[in-house]
């Protein structure tokens, strides 16, 4: 509140009020949103993994692990490295099977 120059909430103007609120959410979103070398992470092992049919792989990946509609723009830390580690996973038994 000292930004505005107030010592509660109650006193901002709707115009501070609205950058207040604008500032809490990228704060938000940064602190839970997958970090662009988590996404990077993800694309780099589904375009290796699955050369053919990228696209369609990586979303099935994400619709049956976290859901109808998820985008990999969209997922959280949590979310990213629960498909980073099961794509890890798939790489490994590939290099054990000898694909």
């Amino acid at each position: 509140m000292e930004k505005f120059g107030v010592s509660s909430s109650k006193e901002l103007t709707s115009q501070q009020a609205e950058s207040f609120i604008k500032t809490l959410r990228t704060l938000f979103e940064k602190g839970f949103k997958a970090s662009p070398k988590q996404i990077g992470k993800v694309k780099s092992l589904v375009e290796k993994l699955y050369p053919v049919e990228t696209v369609k792989k990586l979303n099935e990946l994400l619709e049956s692990n976290l859901g109808k509609g998820k985008r990999l723009e969209n997922i959280d830390k949590k979310e990213a490295s629960k498909i980073i580690y099961q794509l890890e996973e798939v790489e490994k038994w590939k290099k054990s099977k000898g694909k």
